[in-house]
């Protein structure tokens, strides 16, 4: 009988947590045991705090992706759900054959399907990963990027729709925006310290479009050894502003705190030219703070297909963010897909089929 390995290939421990967050709380209890069978994953300290699963640790990209090929070499019953990835030693077990594309499906994260990085490295690696990704018989995503990878890289791919288990606040329905009272216009820009987040550009277009009359936070405490990007980003900010109005937060935060940076938030700048950010997107849009979206951004048709409001570049002015404002206050957000615990229907139903698939060719 078919049993799915689950792949966390790279040691990003915010995505890793919630990912085994997710599998032993909520999908564990309602599927069948092969339906996880066992985790693999790059890091440590993983399997004390989520004792109901089965969990193997890797120190490396390398070592975890020779696991893998082991894995499939030794059972053609293991069938490898690969959450992300974000490691080039797996996509190369693809590309020689190692892992087999009909026995693995692929859950995509922007980073590893948008070709948006200016480090040569990546640039270099970019074709060959494209030809390695069109040899891809199932991949699970949100609907933007289901359909980017359909026009762009493999028109007869399965596809599923499935949505990453954004941390959410559970309480936001009750809870009531405590705000100190400002002329000001509070900016949130980026939600990390990646140039993904175009730092530079955000802060030409709010002075643009905004003025001076803002004070705009930029949390940039990941990835890790990012200093020279910040001192880049500060020195930009302060030609353009006073230094009093652009706070730069350099250290990572807790989530309850970062909650609270949310809240006091009157709109977000997320100008990424690719889906990203999403988990606080989905914060931003339970506190009811308009987030201002690049159009390359493919997250967009997954905002129009719950009729979540939002704003483009081009778009902006403080009348347009008060307006979106309003709309999203009245949004029924009990119907977005996108929420806990709608999320939940897409991951029962791929790893169900993919349980299925396997009795069929029994």
């Amino acid at each position: 009988m078919k049993q799915i390995i689950h792949v966390l290939g790279s040691p990003i421990p915010h995505h890793n947590h919630t990912m085994l967050r997710f599998l032993a709380e909520q999908l564990q209890p309602q599927l069948p045991k092969q339906a996880i069978k066992q985790v693999l994953v790059v890091g440590s300290g993983y399997q004390e705090q989520y004792p109901s699963l089965y969990i193997q640790e890797f120190d490396s990209k390398k070592s975890i992706a020779q696991a893998v090929c082991r894995f499939a070499k030794h059972d053609p019953q293991h069938y490898f759900y690969l959450h992300g990835q974000f490691n080039f030693p797996l996509w190369f077990a693809i590309f020689f054959g190692k892992l087999p594309p009909e026995r693995l499906t692929w859950q995509m994260w922007g980073a590893d399907l948008h070709e948006d990085s200016q480090q040569w490295k990546f640039k270099l690696a970019y074709p060959l990963r494209r030809f390695i990704q069109k040899k891809l018989i199932s991949v699970a995503g949100y609907q933007g990027d289901l359909a980017y990878f359909k026009q762009y890289i493999n028109p007869n791919v399965q596809g599923h729709l499935v949505y990453f288990p954004s941390k959410m606040h559970h309480s936001f329905q009750t809870m009531k925006k405590e705000k100190q009272k400002s002329d000001k216009l509070t900016i949130l820009l980026g939600n990390s310290g990646d140039p993904s987040n175009r730092h530079l550009v955000g802060l030409e277009q709010i002075k643009q479009q905004l003025g001076d009359n803002v004070r705009i936070i930029i949390p940039m405490g990941y990835p890790e050894h990012n200093g020279d990007y910040i001192a880049q980003v500060s020195t930009h900010a302060t030609r353009l502003f006073a230094q009093s109005a652009v706070q730069i937060l350099t250290e990572k935060m807790p989530f309850q705190d970062y909650l609270a940076l949310l809240n006091q938030c009157d709109v977000a700048y997320f100008i990424f030219q690719r889906q990203q950010g999403v988990g606080s997107l989905c914060l931003l849009t339970q506190f009811n703070v308009p987030v201002v979206l690049h159009p390359k951004n493919t997250f967009i048709e997954d905002m129009r297909l719950y009729q979540v409001p939002f704003l483009l570049q081009n778009q902006v002015s403080e009348q347009r963010i008060r307006e979106t404002q309003q709309k999203l206050t009245a949004l029924d957000k009990e119907t977005i897909g996108f929420f806990e615990p709608h999320f939940m229907a897409g991951w029962l139903a791929i790893l169900t089929q993919i349980l299925q698939q396997g009795e069929g060719n029994a």
